[in-house]
C-alpha cells in the first residue's frame, strides 16, 4: 500500500510504502525457549502465525545437512568435470 505525504519544506509529494511487521518483546520470550539468537521457524496458514525456537539439536541438524549438501554438490562438480575431460 502506497502512502502519499508532502515534504514540509518543499511542498513536494513524497510516496512512501507501507510494510507491515511484527515486533516481540518481553522476559516471556526467553522463559518459552526464545533466547537471543535463537533459530526460528515460522508456520503460516489460514491467517495464523506460529513461530517455533529451534532446539539445539535440530540447529545441529540443519548444519549437518548443510554440509553433506555442499559435499555432494562438490561430489558432482568432480564427476562432471572427469567426464568432460575423459570424452
Amino acid at each position: 500500500m502506497d502512502t502519499r505525504h508532502t515534504k514540509h519544506k518543499t511542498k513536494v509529494p513524497a510516496r512512501y510504502s507501507q510494510i507491515l511487521s511484527l515486533y516481540l518483546k518481553g522476559d516471556w520470550l526467553k522463559e518459552t525457549g526464545f533466547a537471543i539468537g535463537t533459530a526460528v521457524t515460522a508456520k503460516i496458514s489460514g491467517g495464523c502465525i506460529v513461530l517455533m525456537a529451534e532446539s539445539d539439536e535440530v540447529r545441529e541438524l540443519r548444519d549437518q545437512l548443510y554440509q553433506v549438501k555442499r559435499a555432494i554438490e562438490g561430489i558432482k562438480t568432480g564427476m562432471n568435470n572427469a567426464l568432460k575431460n575423459a570424452g
